[in-house]
């Protein structure tokens, strides 16, 4: 999928709006896979702000990405494909949990900031998934280290999971130092996507994506 600018194309794009200011911007969508394809337009606003303050960065939870998802069907929805989910455990904490939360230690308090260290090159953490509904519910992760495509961990860049219903676990998250860039300050952002590869009613809260915190990543010290 890209969107066309003029003569060119560009798979992501930066947009500046004026107060009460409406932009159109064409897309394509190529290669399609046989039977039921599933896109998604994520839309960051101010991508590049540094801000450290603990305050800016809970008002990203949320907030942090707003998102627009649809389904495209080549054929027969019957040749939808099938990632192989892991099972999450059949448990839920004290502290319930709906969604995703990006934390350091086993409780649920939010992680927002890290001092990057060059002696330490992998960044440990906790994605932490909870599903209040009363039925199962498959998804997908995806990371994000200042709006690239960042691996979830050094086993997968996608996670495909698939948790049980009023329950809560956690998925390993790593970051590799050398993805972030040098002498500054870059975010991070995991998003949780139910119902991958289903076909997708908008209006439907549950096919809503979620997204983490924007975990801001100092890596100014080491310069």
């Amino acid at each position: 999928m890209y969107f066309i600018l003029g003569n060119t194309t560009q798979h992501s794009i930066k947009i500046t709006l004026g107060s009460q200011e409406i932009a159109f911007v064409p897309f394509a969508i190529s290669s399609l896979k046989s039977g039921l394809n599933d896109f998604t337009f994520l839309i960051v606003q101010n991508p590049d702000n540094q801000n450290l303050s603990s305050k800016y960065r809970m008002s990203t939870t949320g907030s942090n990405v707003l998102s627009l998802r649809g389904t495209v069907n080549n054929g027969s929805e019957k040749n939808r494909r099938s990632p192989k989910y892991v099972k999450l455990n059949k448990a839920m904490r004290d502290q319930k949990l709906s969604g995703i939360l990006l934390t350091k230690e086993k409780n649920l308090n939010p992680w927002l900031t890290q001092t990057v260290f060059n002696d330490n090159r992998i960044i440990d953490f906790n994605i932490n998934i909870g599903n209040m509904d009363d039925e199962n519910k498959p998804f997908a992760l995806i990371s994000f280290i200042d709006w690239n495509q960042a691996s979830i961990n050094n086993t997968v860049d996608i996670f495909w999971g698939d948790i049980y219903p009023e329950s809560s676990d956690t998925v390993k998250g790593e970051i590799n130092i050398v993805d972030i860039k040098e002498n500054s300050i870059s975010n991070y952002t995991t998003i949780f996507i139910p119902y991958p590869f289903h076909h997708v009613d908008p209006l439907d809260p549950s096919f809503m994506i979620e997204s983490s915190a924007r975990v801001g990543l100092d890596n100014r010290s080491n310069y």
